[in-house]
């Protein structure tokens, strides 16, 4: 998954207003991380990531087909939300899958894997740009593999604790 929230598109927003909307995004996500972490342990892991990674699709379908000026404010509130929802839970669900003894060395590959993938993603991402000449298609794209990666993980994964 593409985890850079893309701009916004020159004709309904400026370089400040971008800045903006990114502020605004990671306030939500602080805010919002409390609030993540507590679903995932009053509902499991599994659900919380599941919500969260759907939330990501129709965000990136969202950022896809936008239109109008506040549409990205909306959208960019939303993907903080997912961010909220989704980091702590991801690493509580690795830390209930890995042994005790394992789990710096599990949070490593974690941390690798994600820092890894982003090359080959914004890689496919700049070709995809360049190939259909709009963001819509590597957005939707994104958007797909994430409500892919959610069912994936609602068919197979199973934490410890639920």
């Amino acid at each position: 998954m593409i985890r850079r929230p893309p701009r916004s598109t020159p004709s309904n927003s400026s370089a400040a207003s971008d800045v903006y909307k990114r502020q605004a995004l990671h306030l939500v996500k602080a805010m919002t991380s409390l609030w993540g972490g507590r679903l995932s342990d009053l509902w499991g892991r599994k659900p919380v990531l599941i919500g969260g990674w759907l939330l990501y699709s129709l965000v990136y379908v969202g950022f896809a087909l936008m239109k109008g000026v506040w549409v990205p404010w909306l959208l960019f509130v939303l993907y903080g939300c997912f961010f909220g929802a989704t980091e702590g839970t991801a690493r509580a669900l690795v830390a209930e899958l890995v042994q005790p003894e394992r789990r710096g060395a599990a949070f490593g590959v974690l941390g690798t894997v994600e820092g890894a993938l982003l090359i080959p993603a914004s890689l496919l991402t700049g070709w995809l740009w360049d190939l259909t000449g709009s963001a819509a298609a590597p957005l939707m794209l994104s958007g797909g593999l994430s409500a892919l990666a959610a069912f994936w993980l609602g068919l197979t994964i199973s934490s410890g604790r639920r």
